[in-house]
């Protein structure tokens, strides 16, 4: 899911990261609609790197409630 929009998302089939278990954290550049969205040029990422590098595009708290939510069983 997006951390903004709170979209679904799916890694794209053709990616090294597709995987059983997919990455918790990504970065992406493009997005395919086709049966469902799919992510392409995706990065694994950790969490705390998005405020870091990026804190005009991610607002604080967002990114941890999120975080903390796919935690919580």
């Amino acid at each position: 899911r997006t951390i903004r929009d709170d979209h679904e998302l799916h890694i794209h089939p053709t990616s090294v990261l597709y995987a059983e278990k997919p990455p918790r954290w990504v970065v992406y550049n493009e997005v395919i609609q086709t049966a469902k969205y799919y992510m392409r040029d995706v990065t694994a990422v950790e969490s705390a790197w998005l405020l870091e590098l990026a804190p005009h595009f991610y607002q604080q708290g967002t990114v941890r409630n999120r975080h903390k939510a796919q935690t919580v069983p």
